[in-house]
């Protein structure tokens, strides 16, 4: 099968990955687990769509694994209490997969002039009234306006706005890490090629660039 974003080579990818013998787990079950040994997490940052998202989800249901998905709720696309998007969030945790935040609170802080701790606040309690119950995974989404999210827990600590854990966290900063950003693999191969080869991988991915027919390889 060649290596593209289909549907059908992200059902490969994990089927290879159980063949080989790595624990295919989300995010939040390392953070409590912390297991030895070979281990794929796996990450799903839903920018765009949490309906392009829910397909992921069925995959990784079909084929008896977990992920975790980080959602926004500034995008101006989608809303988490919309009734496509909340129907298909309600759907992916049904399915059995952790959805965390997507922040974006030193951006939102900068835009709607209060401080970030606030935006985070609001954030946080935005999507849990979504999703009804408390949200306790959070990961930073890419800046909009050049002022980047990445420096949020820079000097604080996830657990003082109630979460357990935070995708950036040292834990996850020691697997080789593998993005499909912008529709390419940023080590410049496919994930599958690392396979074998790394035995512990955390796998980003980005839902709005995996298709149902993908018609060229990457």
């Amino acid at each position: 099968m060649p290596c593209d974003f289909s549907l059908k080579h992200y059902a490969e990818i994990l089927r290879r990955a159980k063949k080989q013998r790595y624990r295919i787990m989300p995010l939040g079950e390392f953070a409590k687990s912390k297991p030895k040994g070979r281990v794929l997490l796996l990450r799903h940052d839903v920018d765009f769509s949490p309906r392009k998202a829910l397909r992921l989800a069925r995959v990784e249901k079909k084929e008896g694994v977990r992920a975790t998905y980080f959602v926004r709720v500034h995008h101006d696309g989608y809303n988490p209490f919309g009734f496509k998007a909340n129907a298909a969030l309600r759907e992916i945790e049904a399915l059995g997969h952790e959805i965390g935040l997507h922040y974006e609170c030193n951006d939102y802080a900068h835009v709607a002039h209060v401080s970030a701790e606030e935006a985070m606040r609001r954030a946080k309690a935005s999507l849990e009234a979504a999703l009804g119950h408390p949200v306790v995974a959070c990961a930073s989404h890419g800046d909009f306006t050049g002022i980047s999210n990445k420096t949020f827990f820079a000097k604080r600590s996830p657990k003082k706005f109630g979460f357990k854990y935070e995708a950036w966290e040292k834990p996850f900063r020691k697997f080789f890490y593998a993005s499909d950003a912008l529709g390419k693999w940023g080590t410049g191969r496919c994930v599958c090629a690392e396979l074998g080869s790394e035995e512990r991988i955390y796998l980003c991915t980005h839902p709005v660039y995996w298709f149902r027919e993908f018609y060229h390889t990457v």
